[in-house]
């Protein structure tokens, strides 16, 4: 009776064909994984995004961005943007500007403060303006580390309103809201610092060799930077300026931000010889032990006034 229970009629199946066969289903996830694999590979998502990006920069009303090409990595983590165009307003200016190409990636989140943070590079010439801005709510900060420019970029991002020559370190760490400046510090240095020969203000410029080029600012209140020191020249430059004082920014209309500086300048007789109209000037007004005079640099920064005394 026994041999005869262990025994299968002819009508039953095996009860292991009813157990799951873990093979079986290993064949079926990995065939689903390749074939969602296949699906995301094949779709041109880096198109799609490039499309997006295309349409944005070039629709924004404040601020439209083109380009002659863009290349976006495999995925995704960098955007290439060759010959980026920014319009004039950006930053509230006439002219456009255009840089060589900007960079833009991906890092990681950070603690500190909490937010996600990108690389953006500018490179224009030999130069590389490398922008670090960390995006949070409500508050978003930029730094500038790690960046030595030329003068034809510094030329640019000041507006192109004269001629440059020399490199240029910055370190800057602001942060703001709203696009007000809230609180942070600035620091441009140079130590060949050339001013090329020029028509400045319908004025003939000759060639000035300053070296020494230094900006130190902070930001002590709402949109108003201090800056603790200006310094163009040397005791051997034909034009030496020691200011301070500080700069009201106007966020709707740059041109119309408060300038407010004032301090020390000396003009060394050769450059006096060169560019007579300083006699109108300098006449009635003597400088002090030192050869130098009081300066005053005051008005929107649209119509610079200066004053000497």
């Amino acid at each position: 009776m026994d041999a005869e229970k262990k025994q299968i009629s002819d009508n039953q199946l095996a009860d292991t064909i009813y157990k799951p066969n873990l093979l079986n289903w290993n064949f079926i996830i990995l065939g689903i994984l390749f074939l969602i694999i296949g699906f995301i590979f094949n779709i041109p998502i880096k198109e799609k995004v490039a499309d997006i990006i295309t349409t944005k920069l070039a629709s924004s009303e404040s601020c439209p961005i083109f380009f002659e090409r863009l290349e976006i990595g495999e995925f995704l983590q960098e955007v290439n943007l060759y010959g980026p165009i920014i319009s004039g307003k950006c930053l509230e200016r006439q002219n456009s500007i255009r840089f060589d190409q900007i960079t833009a990636n991906l890092s990681l989140p950070t603690l500190s403060p909490p937010g996600l943070k990108m690389h953006l590079e500018i490179k224009d010439e030999k130069s590389a303006l490398n922008l670090y801005p960390i995006i949070s709510y409500p508050n978003y900060s930029v730094e500038i580390i790690d960046t030595n420019i030329q003068g034809p970029l510094l030329e640019k991002l000041i507006g192109g309103s004269f001629q440059l020559k020399g490199d240029f370190k910055i370190d800057s760490n602001i942060k703001m809201e709203s696009g007000d400046l809230l609180e942070g510090e600035l620091k441009i240095i140079s130590s060949n610092f050339v001013i090329p020969r020029q028509t400045i203000s319908g004025f003939n410029v000759p060639a000035l060799l300053l070296r020494n080029f230094g900006v130190k600012g902070n930001i002590t209140q709402k949109n108003i930077i201090d800056f603790s020191s200006i310094i163009l020249g040397d005791k051997d430059s034909m034009v030496f300026t020691d200011l301070s004082g500080k700069l009201t920014l106007n966020k709707d209309y740059f041109q119309q931000s408060k300038l407010e500086l004032a301090g020390k300048i000396r003009f060394s007789k050769d450059f006096i010889t060169s560019f007579p109209i300083l006699n109108l000037l300098l006449s009635g007004k003597a400088p002090g032990p030192d050869g130098q005079y009081n300066i005053k640099i005051e008005g929107p920064i649209s119509s610079i006034k200066p004053s000497i005394y």
